[in-house]
This record gives structure tokens, sequence and C-alpha cells, in this order.
């Protein structure tokens, strides 16, 4: 089943090296964090350039989550995160405040930075995290959800990314999301069989979801709310937007 839900759009493929987005997109980032899967050390290096690059995205994620809350002219800011691999084989179990993550480069003849796993952001209270440019693709072995966010995260947003179900085993959704505030969702492909619904939003808060402009294939059902969701009385007031 295919749910093609499209806009016109400008989108970051055309980066090769995070150039473009350094001298046009991030000028007013506070951080601008480096990581890099094939070369990259999480011991050898500050993560500040390419030459320097963490090796992981959980650890560039912990870098900047702590950067930011670091003193009063970081709170108000936004970091970045520019992120380069073939496929980094990585679980995230959390995500940076205010950071925006930016997948450059290519993955294969993606251009897009690839990151393998199942993603589970529990470990911190992380809001206003969004992600750019990524190839999405569940475990190898186990399949499972993709993403599963929940009260920890919010305002949580995937822009131009790809999101894959084919791996050795099929991913079973590529985002489950219960209780999670203001997730966004925008022009982003999902791609492959997924066995369950593709987009899955659970009985809680949804307060500002917006899922816009994406191609969504599955096997089973493309984009599910529980009826919880929108079962509310007046005094609960829920903000959903579902658009080509």
């Amino acid at each position: 089943m295919t749910y093609n839900l499209k806009s016109g759009h400008a989108t970051l493929d055309d980066l090769v090296d995070g150039s473009l987005a350094k001298n046009v997109a991030l000028q007013g980032a506070k951080t601008i964090f480096y990581v890099e899967g094939n070369s990259g050390s999480d011991t050898g290096g500050d993560g500040l350039t390419w030459e320097t690059a963490f090796k992981t995205l959980a650890v560039g994620l912990a870098a900047s989550h702590a950067d930011i809350s670091s003193g009063n002219r970081g709170w108000a800011s936004r970091n970045v995160i520019l992120c380069k691999g073939d496929y980094l084989d990585e679980d995230l179990v959390l995500l940076a405040q205010k950071t925006d993550v930016i997948g450059v480069g290519s993955v294969n003849a993606v251009q897009k930075c690839g990151l393998r796993g199942n993603h589970v952001p529990v470990t911190n209270d992380a809001f206003g995290t969004r992600f750019y440019n990524f190839f999405f693709i569940g475990d190898a072995t186990t399949g499972g959800d993709i993403w599963t966010l929940g009260s920890k995260n919010a305002n949580v947003q995937f822009h131009d990314c790809t999101f894959h179900a084919d791996s050795a085993t099929a991913a079973t959704a590529a985002i489950v999301s219960t209780g999670s505030a203001f997730v966004e969702i925008h022009n982003c492909k999902f791609t492959g069989k997924f066995s369950d619904a593709t987009i899955e939003f659970g009985n809680g808060d949804t307060a500002g979801v917006r899922v816009v402009g994406n191609y969504i294939e599955s096997a089973a059902v493309g984009l599910h709310f529980n009826s919880g969701v929108l079962d509310r009385t007046s005094g609960e007031e829920q903000y959903i937007l579902v658009m080509d």
C-alpha cells in the first residue's frame, strides 16, 4: 500500500561535506560538532572539526546536549551536528536539546548520512532535536521500530529523510510516538514493507503534530492514530495537521 503526500521543497541532497550548510544555514549556531562514522574518534578528538570528528552520533549528541546547557550564552541558542558515514550502526538512547542534526556526504549512491539501528531516546529530557537528510534503516537482525518517541522528547522533527524498511529483517515501523508533543515529519520518504503502521501515534499527548509532504509505503497501514488521540473533550485541545 502506498500513500503519496508530496509538495515542492528545497532539500539538502547536494551537501557534500557540510560547507554549503555551514555558509548558509548555520550562521546562528552556538557550536558546530562533527561526526565521521568511518574515520572519527570518540576518544581522540573534540568533535569541533572534520579532522577531530567524533566517530559515533551518540557521543556527538551527548556533547551538544551538554554544551547547549553549559551557560546563559547557550540556552537560547541552537547547536548543529554535521554527520556523515556509510552506515553508523547505533541504537540511540538520548537526543540533544536544541540541536539540528544534518546528514551530509553519501551512503553508497544516496546523498544522505546512513544510520542503522533502533532508537529509543529515554536517557534525558531533550526538546527541539531536528534531523535533516538522513537515511534511516532498522537493525539488520531484529528489524523492529526504527524510532520510538515518548514523553522525554518534544518537538522532535524529521526533514528530507528516508526511512527504509528492508534490512535483513524488515522493520516493524518507522516512527512510533506515544506522548511526544509537537512531533513534525516533513518531506520524508518511507520505503519498503513495514509490517505494522509505518507511522503510528499512540494514546497520549499529540499536540501540534504535523505530518506534511511525505511519501509513505507500507505492507499494512501508512499512518495510524490511536482512537484515544482523537477522542478528546473540548478542554483537551489537540492540534494535528496531516496534509499533502
